[in-house]
């Protein structure tokens, strides 16, 4: 048994569901409880056992064959899960901004009518809004700054918000009232793929899109399969006709892969042999295929 000691006890303490005073007797493992006399601290609650851990409100402290406990209960006011706000005026409508960490982070958008949760993939280290009036109401663009990613959604507002897209990527800025929307695709290439989206008929809807590139890459024949099939992956059509010769340009390449999961890279290295990852009914499956490479150009597929 282990014998505890209550410092500076201001309230109610239950060991395993039970009220209690100091000193006490528990086993290794037990779950303590207090609750403050005074009603704006926070009560107290951990599962403690022999590791001894100390918590933001709760001090242990071992003293020979003994516990000390020290509470040190939280605020109330002090504990808030919103950790950025930010608000904006468009027309005679104020909308407020508020990014909070509950058992998720999300954003909380509200006028004085209406209010929407955006989840977040994680904690924002900042966040903007911008308004602008349309036809049909306002459109209200949001970004988050999350680590090296921005997180980005866009709300349509009239008497209500409506989320029209979200997207999770590298860069996302407007021009000439568009929004421009820019991902890193760490592959062969090292390419980024920039896409333009545009309003239209209450929706986002892709009008474009290009790559761009780092520099030049020279890489050799053996290469060439896995910059061929991720071009596929990215539908870029310039890379994919520099890669195939003459007698690959009536080939339906996207028919031939089909629509694939990825390059699964944990079998054994064949030269010109990439094995393809597929989901199906029945669970993922894998298809390899052969290349013909020339001159760094693909002459030849064939399943395997």
């Amino acid at each position: 048994m282990t014998k505890l000691y209550f410092d500076n006890q201001k309230g109610i303490i239950l060991l395993n569901g039970l009220p209690v005073k100091s000193p006490a007797f528990a086993d290794k493992e037990f779950v303590i409880e207090y609750f403050p006399f005074d009603k704006n601290l926070m009560c107290v609650k951990h599962a403690v056992d022999c590791r001894l851990t100390s918590f933001e409100d709760m001090l242990v402290i071992k003293h020979d064959d003994s516990l000390i406990i020290k509470f040190c209960p939280l605020r109330i006011h002090e504990y808030d899960d919103s950790y950025i706000s930010k608000q904006i005026k468009c027309g005679d409508t104020v909308h407020i901004l508020t990014c909070k960490a509950d058992r998720e982070h999300k954003i909380i958008l509200e006028s004085q009518y209406e209010i929407i949760n955006i989840p977040l993939p994680a904690k924002a280290d900042d966040v903007s809004i911008k308004a602008k009036t349309i036809s049909s109401g306002q459109l209200l663009l949001i970004k988050a700054i999350i680590g090296k990613k921005i997180f980005c959604a866009v709300v349509h507002y009239n008497d209500d918000y409506t989320l029209l897209m979200k997207v999770y990527c590298d860069k996302a800025y407007c021009s000439d009232g568009n929004l421009i929307v820019e991902d890193r695709l760490y592959d062969c290439l090292q390419r980024t793929c920039v896409r333009t989206l545009k309003f239209c008929d209450d929706a986002f809807v892709e009008v474009s899109r290009h790559f761009e590139y780092d520099g030049t890459y020279d890489y050799p024949d053996e290469l060439a399969p896995y910059v061929f099939l991720e071009s596929i992956k990215c539908k870029d059509e310039d890379a994919l006709s520099s890669l195939m010769s003459l007698s690959m340009k009536d080939c339906d390449i996207y028919g031939l892969f089909g629509d694939f999961l990825t390059i699964c890279d944990c079998v054994e290295y064949r030269p010109y042999r990439v094995t393809l990852i597929y989901s199906g009914k029945n669970g993922f499956f894998t298809k390899t295929y052969a290349f013909e490479v020339k001159g760094g150009r693909i002459n030849c597929v064939n399943c395997v």
